[in-house]
């Protein structure tokens, strides 16, 4: 197997009977839609933050339990520090 991009042009006379639909690297699995890749990839990111920092509520933190909800959440900014953790 060679690295022949030429391959995926619309003119390449050599590769006319290949069957170009078979190659799709997002269409299989768990993560064949990049939405879903994308969800465990910030799955990975916030797991990755969760063991590296302690996360604790800055001192003049509203209440953020008390929210307003219509339809949608009408949330305020959580501020949070984050400390490395030891």
């Amino acid at each position: 197997m060679k690295f022949l991009p030429e391959r995926w042009l619309p003119d390449a006379e050599r590769f006319k009977d290949d069957q170009k639909s078979v190659f799709q690297p997002f269409s299989f699995g768990p993560r064949n839609c990049l939405g879903n890749l994308a969800y465990h990839e910030m799955r990975s990111v916030i797991s990755s933050i969760l063991l590296e920092f302690d996360i604790s509520l800055v001192d003049n933190a509203d209440n953020w339990l008390d929210q307003k909800n219509y339809k949608l959440w009408e949330k305020k900014p959580l501020f949070v520090r984050l400390t490395p953790a030891s």
